[in-house]
């Protein structure tokens, strides 16, 4: 590879005739789809649909004992 490049910004690398910038890989890499976030996501909604049923389920036992303690007490 030649120094075709005058500023610095650039790495010197030519390319069909260009000079490519230093930061062009890190755009690559910005510029991918991305691979590990969607698993996050994928988890955290799972957790959370998880964590909804689960309040869910525990309200409804609640309120089922609370009237059972109602109906005791209109007994007496």
């Amino acid at each position: 590879m030649r120094n075709c490049c005058a500023a610095n910004q650039f790495d010197g690398s030519c390319e069909g005739g260009e000079c490519r910038s230093a930061a062009r890989p890190i755009i690559d890499l910005l510029d991918r789809a991305p691979v590990f976030m969607p698993r996050v996501r994928d988890y955290l909604a799972v957790i959370a649909f998880i964590s909804i049923i689960a309040v869910v389920f525990g309200a409804i036992t609640e309120l089922r004992q609370t009237e059972q303690q109602f109906q005791l007490q209109a007994r007496v």
